[in-house]
């Protein structure tokens, strides 16, 4: 989540389910950073107010933070907000670059595509476990630190135009068509097939797919891109099982759109069952156009609604699109 999991969704970029917190905590951060606190960006935050309410520079929150685009921050993001006292003049400056986790790739293998070593990896990322990283995730996989340099004056980012004055015509839309190449028919993913108990959940893909009149490969992928079919898989943000739900999520779904609050996450069927509910639901506030409810399914539909689709949230869309003919 930069705008806004997600890395979300209503995880990622700040759908209503996001709670902002500010905590006094210094893992999962840059480790260059010299932290005096530790703000979790909110929907509403830029750097320029996250500045203002430390009373920081916003050159210093960028220079600890890695960040070059001053008028972007993620939701969800996690920053370090340096004291007052440690607010150098001089900052780092960052090669940037970036790596959308697909399926079947692991922090080593990133790693070593970047020639990286997996601690420097996780470091740049504030990951806490290397043994868990979720599908989609957008790493920061810059090259070695370059020298100190001293960067000139950084003005604060303007502030946003409220929601009223945005044109919805001159939002960024999704293509009609994904820019991927597709799977080859009904020949799903050799990690699928080599699993039997990821093969016995093909069934109850089915089973809930039906129940809320969704394509069967459209959930199917879906789930594929967010976990590989892992219940197990749980995000930094604390997304967990097949299909990658906020506990907050899941509350609502169980609760609100299906009515039955006993439904449980990490069980399997359960989790697919809530994630085919919930993506019939983004399905529904989208008027029934697929492309964009697994837009919202990732940035958030409020944040789609907001300031339209992101670049990486059409990869993911194009990812999951192409993905869909393994399954049928």
């Amino acid at each position: 989540m930069k705008y806004s999991k997600r890395s979300g969704r209503a995880r990622r970029y700040g759908a209503s389910l996001v709670v902002g917190v500010t905590l006094a905590l210094s893992s999962n951060l840059p480790a260059h950073a010299a932290i005096g606190t530790v703000h979790l960006v909110r929907a509403g935050d830029s750097l320029g107010s996250i500045a203002r309410k430390y009373n920081v520079p916003v050159s210093s929150v960028a220079a600890a933070n890695g960040i070059t685009n001053l008028n972007r921050v993620r939701i969800g993001t996690r920053l370090a907000i340096p004291s007052v006292a440690n607010s150098a003049p001089a900052a780092r400056a960052v090669t940037t670059g970036v790596h959308i986790v697909m399926a079947g790739e692991n922090l080593g293998s990133i790693a070593r595509k970047y020639a990286m070593t997996t601690k420097a990896l996780a470091g740049a990322n504030g990951i806490v476990d290397i043994n868990h990283v979720r599908i989609g995730t957008r790493l920061n996989v810059a090259g070695a630190a370059p020298a100190l340099v001293s960067p000139a004056p950084l003005a604060p980012p303007a502030a946003p135009a409220p929601p009223a004055a945005r044109a919805p015509a001159a939002l960024p839309t999704l293509p009609s068509q994904s820019s991927v190449k597709p799977s080859a028919r009904g020949k799903l993913p050799s990690r699928l097939r080599t699993s039997p108990e990821r093969m016995a959940l093909m069934p109850v893909f089915d089973k809930w797919a039906s129940a809320d009149s969704i394509a069967p490969d459209l959930l199917k992928a879906t789930c594929w891109m967010e976990s590989g079919w892992r219940n197990d898989a749980v995000s930094s943000t604390g997304a967990l099982g097949i299909g990658q739900l906020l506990p907050s999520t899941a509350r609502y779904v169980s609760s609100t759109l299906i009515g039955q609050p006993s439904l449980d996450s990490r069980r399997p069927e359960d989790n697919i069952r809530m994630s085919a509910r919930y993506l019939r639901y983004l399905i529904n506030l989208n008027a029934g156009d697929e492309r964009m409810a697994l837009a919202s399914y990732y940035q958030g539909y409020g944040s789609v609604q907001r300031i339209g689709v992101q670049a990486d949230t059409v990869r993911y869309v194009d990812t999951i699109m192409a993905l869909r003919p393994a399954f049928q």
